[in-house]
């Protein structure tokens, strides 16, 4: 199966109201998530910061979305920035922020250019992290340059870097709020009960204190509650 990206963009008629939406996105500038999605088959991956495109491959063309994202980017251009380009080879996909490296493929006729899929930071400031691409048997992926061990295990090797992007807690983006609503509600309900959770420890700790006279923590609630609550933020 072969995704054609204006297909994917405007579906087989574009509603009248796609101008519109396109302009809106154009206007986003705080990072999204790139979102990655695997071919029928499971060979290939296509990365997309676009809700409509990711909903049109699994719908139309039968990819699966992957869980989490491949960090947060950005649609438009910033201070610092750079493109990534996205070129497509059959099922598989393939991004680039070099653009000799988009010419030459593209110029071997196996590969087509799709244009830009998004701009990350060209170098590392804080809170970012570096994206590399990697590659198996015709297959490109992207992650995060402290997964390399474990994708190296896994038959891939590194073939470049692409940029540096944000540690976003997507969770907290008013972004993610709005494309993800119900996520955001789980993970809303998720943090009250975190908060009520703490409010009982205190309350217990205290009330043990006053009856006992001592001042460590109450047996059971102090390492063992903050254990159980890292568990709970991997798990979420």
């Amino acid at each position: 199966m072969v995704i054609a990206a204006a297909l994917l963009m405007a579906g087989p008629t574009a509603p009248a109201g796609n101008a519109e939406a396109t302009t809106v996105a154009a206007k986003v500038t705080d990072p999204v998530p790139m979102m990655e999605l695997l071919a029928p088959g499971g060979k290939g991956r296509l990365y997309t910061l676009s809700t409509a495109e990711a909903a049109a491959a699994v719908s139309l063309y039968g990819f699966t979305r992957q869980a989490g994202q491949v960090g947060h980017w950005r649609m438009a251009a910033f201070t610092g920035s750079q493109p990534v380009y996205r070129l497509r080879s059959g099922s598989s996909y393939l991004l680039t922020a070099s653009a000799s490296e988009r010419d030459s493929l593209a110029a071997t006729g196996r590969f087509e250019v799709e244009g830009v899929a998004g701009h990350l930071a060209q170098r590392h400031t804080a809170g970012t992290k570096r994206l590399m691409r990697f590659s198996r048997s015709g297959e490109w992926r992207v992650a995060f340059e402290d997964h390399s061990q474990e994708l190296i295990a896994a038959g891939y090797r590194v073939d470049r870097a692409l940029g540096w992007a944000p540690r976003v807690d997507s969770r907290r983006s008013h972004l993610f709020r709005h494309v993800q609503p119900e996520v955001h509600q789980r993970h809303y309900r998720h943090e009250e009960r975190l908060r009520t959770r703490r409010r009982l420890v205190g309350r217990r700790t205290r009330l043990f204190r006053r009856r006992s006279g001592r001042t460590e923590e109450h047996p059971g609630l102090g390492r063992g509650f903050l254990a159980s609550e890292a568990r709970d933020r991997v798990l979420r």
